[in-house]
């Protein structure tokens, strides 16, 4: 018979409970330092609808992220509000709306990319500290394939607090995972994504289309001119990106 002063022998449940409190502790030492989602404030993301060729469907769409680039360098979260200006506004909305989030998507991988690299370069990743979300969304996600500009759309196009929670869960699972195993986002962010794809769709069909003085001189050109209803003469001159774009045609 054992001696009662005999220490019990340590089991495999034991261990795996010793190992379950240590992940446990640095779960929520992680869920500390995680930033919850607040959206500072609205920034315009224009999007320019390039006709060129002599039917509604062709165009080619040019997103302008600097001043929502610019505004999000102080690390904090803004919402884009998209801004359609256009020649001509007799375009097939549902396509136009799937040409929409992909050239949206892509765009913004393509200018992230950019800044990322410049913050690198000059060793300013972000500001010390814990990170906020707008870092974590713009430079800490490796993301890419369109995930991160997706999961921006869905801001502009959904912008409930629901909504907002959501994208906040998708996202402190990410920093967590991160901060404990190491793992990605990119499967969360895709199954959200995936998910609300029709919902972002759907909102874009609906956008309003601005009309744009040299867009619709360029759309109509060597054809009879279509209505000018909606068309803003005041509107500010074309960036020259996309006016040079413009001279490729």
């Amino acid at each position: 018979m054992p001696s009662k002063d005999r220490a019990a022998p340590f089991t495999m449940r034991d261990r795996l409970s010793e190992i379950g409190k240590v992940l446990g502790g640095a779960i929520d030492a992680a869920r500390d330092h995680v930033p919850d989602v607040r959206i500072t404030s609205d920034v315009e993301v224009p999007v320019y609808v390039i006709h060129h060729g002599s039917k509604a469907e062709d165009y080619e769409l040019l997103c302008d992220f600097k001043k929502f680039m610019a505004e999000s360098q102080s690390g904090l979260l803004h919402r884009p509000v998209v801004k359609i200006l256009a020649g001509r506004q007799d375009f097939e909305r549902h396509i136009f709306a799937r040409h929409l989030r992909e050239a949206f998507s892509g765009q913004f991988d393509a200018v992230r990319a950019i800044h990322r690299a410049e913050l690198e370069a000059a060793d300013k990743r972000w500001s010390l500290g814990i990170p906020t979300i707008g870092e974590i969304v713009l430079w800490g996600l490796t993301s890419a394939g369109g995930l991160v500009g997706s999961l921006l759309l869905y801001l502009a196009t959904e912008t409930s607090r629901t909504a907002i929670d959501r994208i906040g869960a998708v996202l402190r699972q990410s920093m967590l995972g991160r901060a404990v195993a190491g793992k990605s986002a990119d499967a969360a962010l895709e199954d959200l994504i995936e998910e609300k794809k029709s919902v972002i769709d759907a909102a874009l069909a609906r956008i309003d289309v601005e009309l744009h003085p040299d867009l619709y001189r360029f759309a109509w050109r060597g054809q009879r001119p279509g209505p000018m209803t909606g068309i803003n003469r005041n509107a500010w001159p074309l960036p020259d990106f996309v006016a040079k774009r413009m001279k490729d045609f």
